[in-house]
């Protein structure tokens, strides 16, 4: 009898004590290393340090920038937990380096950029890919099919930009206003939609705000979808088939969420408001269930496996010889471990905590002969599209008006963006319509104008935004922390909306139109000397540490 080629599984060749004390050490070197090099996830929650208004509680299920680490894991586990017997049976294979190797570059790459943004959600993705390059370097190609979709699932707990939230929640926020008003009707009911209000019987009015957008629902109810097709081993096609049905199913389901709020009296009463929530999503999970049935009796009959079958050729499979991973192998998956706790120990960035440079209130209260007065801001309204420092205030002369709020982020902020759709319309109940025919003078400036109804009238508004890219470029630079690494933009960000109440005469709309562009003309003007002290405050201090430095 010949010996087996080198390689082969069909009679593995028996290891000594040695190695394989070699290799339960380099396992457990592995293990501790790369529990050091992702410790920053130990205490990672967005739905805490997003700008969620809500109690802890509701923001772990309805926070709309992040999921909760505890169902994210969950799923993850389950889905491993799961392809079990396929990944051991691909132990001691062959190993696919150029896999390994490139997922090893990109995990060490975004552990390091972690570090160095102090930006713990960035671990994530480099989490994903260090599992991956274990499974290549253990198992190969076979090893990497049983374990990518898990270590894919941990990238659903990196939050949304805040630019794509900004862009996504209002219209969500108006689209179910205004679905809900239709189906009050559709049953008798007198109901009518005023932006993100619903008005029930001329007296009841309803508030849709972040929470009962949907953006949350979606993504929970597709995270649910996925578990729920790996539990029940439903094949690849109706597996997908169902993860791709769960967003409009989420959004059917926030639907009824905010329905069953009107119909309830107590639901103000954020106790109730929280348990109907967490009652819908298990109604969305029931939902799940029911077109997975659907999915069953329409599909092919030959595309449903039996789970004995399944189950036998699993245990078929865990059970085969194969070669045992050698020591070097080992030793080289602890190499990769030691290569990201290396990267995790890259100091920080200076930019990774940026104070503002200056402040909103640190404008003059008059201005262009214009003297002013605090004005209320709605802050339920504003919601996840908060700033770190803002001023809402009404410049008033001769009987004309001019109402200015200034928004202003450090570049070290990723919870919340500049660029937002709220801020046009600036308030509830509000809609705004883009005037695209206004050209702004000062084309560097930019400002867009608006049309919104309000309870006094018809306001005409100017928005515009300082130190911004597109909307891509902003959501790509504030996923990667660019903003808080050694890659930061210099100047501070800031939105400026200027509005004027106008007739029903277009000649009105032209006089409002040349009154905020010379407002806004003066308002940077302000804004520029502002800048210039700041950077001169800057500058002084930054010659005091260099003095005090040079005497130590």
């Amino acid at each position: 009898m010949t010996s087996p080629p080198a390689g082969s599984r069909d009679a593995p060749r028996p290891s000594g004590r040695g190695e394989r004390a070699l290799r339960v050490g380099a396992g457990a070197a592995t293990a501790l290393l790369a529990a050091f090099a992702f410790r920053a996830l130990a205490g990672f929650d967005p739905t805490q340090i997003s700008r969620f208004d809500a109690p802890p509680s509701e923001a772990a299920f309805f926070s709309p920038t992040g999921n909760a680490p505890f169902f994210v894991y969950a799923v993850a586990l389950w889905l491993l937990y799961e392809r079990r017997a396929r990944f051991f049976a691909s132990l001691g294979g062959p190993a696919s380096r150029a896999i390994s190797l490139c997922a090893l570059v990109g995990a060490v790459a975004a552990a390091a950029l972690a570090a160095h943004a102090d930006a713990p959600d960035l671990l994530l993705p480099a989490a994903s890919l260090a599992a991956i390059a274990l499974a290549a370097a253990l198992g190969g190609r076979p090893a990497v099919r049983a374990a990518w979709i898990p270590a894919a699932a941990l990238v659903a707990l990196v939050p949304v930009p805040a630019a794509l939230v900004n862009h996504v929640v209002l219209p969500l926020q108006l689209a179910t206003a205004d679905a809900t008003a239709a189906l009050l009707r559709a049953i008798g009911m007198e109901a009518v939609a005023v932006a993100d209000r619903i008005v029930v019987g001329g007296e009841q009015v309803f508030q849709v705000i972040e929470s009962c957008s949907g953006l949350r629902a979606t993504q929970t109810i597709a995270l649910s979808a996925l578990l729920y097709g790996a539990i029940f081993e439903r094949p690849r096609a109706h597996w997908a088939l169902l993860v791709a049905l769960a967003p409009p199913l989420g959004l059917v389901v926030n639907e009824l969420r905010v329905l069953s709020l009107v119909f309830n009296p107590y639901s103000s009463f954020a106790s109730v408001h929280e348990a109907q929530g967490l009652a819908m999503l298990v109604v969305g999970v029931l939902a799940i269930a029911a077109v997975d049935a659907l999915l069953v009796r329409a599909l092919p009959t030959g595309a449903h496996a039996s789970r004995a079958a399944r189950a036998t050729a699993r245990r078929a499979r865990a059970h085969s010889p194969r070669a045992p991973i050698g020591a070097a192998r080992a030793f080289a998956c602890a190499g990769g471990a030691a290569a990201l706790a290396l990267a995790s120990l890259v100091p920080p960035s200076a930019n990774a905590d940026a104070a503002l440079a200056w402040d909103p209130s640190d404008v003059p209260i008059r201005l262009a002969g214009f003297r002013s007065q605090p004005r209320r801001l709605d802050r339920v309204y504003m919601g996840s599209t908060r700033f770190r420092a803002d001023t809402n205030r009404v410049f008033a002369r001769d009987g004309d008006e001019v109402a200015v709020y200034l928004g202003v982020l450090p570049r070290s902020a990723r919870t919340a963006s500049v660029l937002s759709p709220k801020i046009a319309p600036l308030g509830t109940a509000r809609r705004s319509e883009p005037d695209p025919s206004f050209v702004d003078p000062d084309a560097a400036r930019g400002a867009r104008a608006f049309l919104v109804a309000t309870a006094d009238g018809v306001e005409r508004v100017l928005v515009w935004t300082r130190g911004t890219c597109s909307l891509g470029c902003e959501a790509a630079r504030s996923a990667l922390a660019l903003d808080r690494s050694a890659l930061a933009r210099d100047d501070m960000p800031y939105v400026a909306r200027l509005a004027t109440l106008v007739g029903p005469r277009a000649v009105d709309v032209a006089r409002a139109d040349a009154r905020l562009v010379a407002f806004a003309d003066s308002l940077e003007g302000s804004l520029a000397r502002v800048e210039e002290r700041a950077a001169a405050r800057a500058a002084a201090r930054a010659r005091r540490d260099a003095a005090r430095r040079a005497r130590r």
